[in-house]
């Protein structure tokens, strides 16, 4: 289980959705739905670790984007940091 926050911003900076807006994340690797960039991203992440990712949109939203802020086959930054992991057995 791990639990992380996250942005996420068009490739010119602009940003689409911000930490407040999607809140804290609780997932269960490998074993929830997620998007694709999210869920690789999370397992090379350590606590606290902060980076910034670069998806093609097939990993995000594909061709369609979210119908609200995200438009058709936009490539997104994404800014995550992991707040905690636990393992559960």
């Amino acid at each position: 289980m791990v639990r992380f926050n996250y942005k996420i911003e068009a490739l010119d900076g602009t940003v689409l959705y911000d930490e407040m807006e999607l809140g804290t994340v609780k997932y269960l690797v490998d074993k929830e739905e997620l998007l694709p960039a999210l869920r690789e991203a999370v397992k090379i992440l350590s606590v606290n670790e902060i980076a910034t990712f670069l998806f093609p949109s097939y990993l995000c939203y594909g061709y369609q984007g979210d119908d609200e802020k995200v438009e058709i086959n936009q490539p997104l930054r994404f800014t995550i940091k992991l707040i905690s992991h636990s393992i559960k057995n």
